[in-house]
């Protein structure tokens, strides 16, 4: 009878339905606010450790102290 549900689609809408509802709770709440601010921030930090490493890379390349 598990193993029944297990391959049935009941178990896929089930799903679905908890992650449409976890999704709505957490955008009436604000968090996507705060997702996409952290996200860009954390994108923003590795792109600024690249500049730096391709700027120090090319210091040393030309010779400027």
């Amino acid at each position: 009878m598990v193993n029944k549900f297990l391959k049935s689609r009941a178990l896929s809408l089930l799903i679905i339905f908890i992650s449409m509802a976890m999704i709505y709770y957490g955008h009436s709440n604000g968090e996507t606010k705060v997702v996409l601010d952290k996200a860009i921030r954390i994108c923003m930090e590795c792109r600024l450790d690249r500049i730096k490493k391709y700027y120090k890379w090319w210091y040393k390349k030309i010779n400027i102290k």
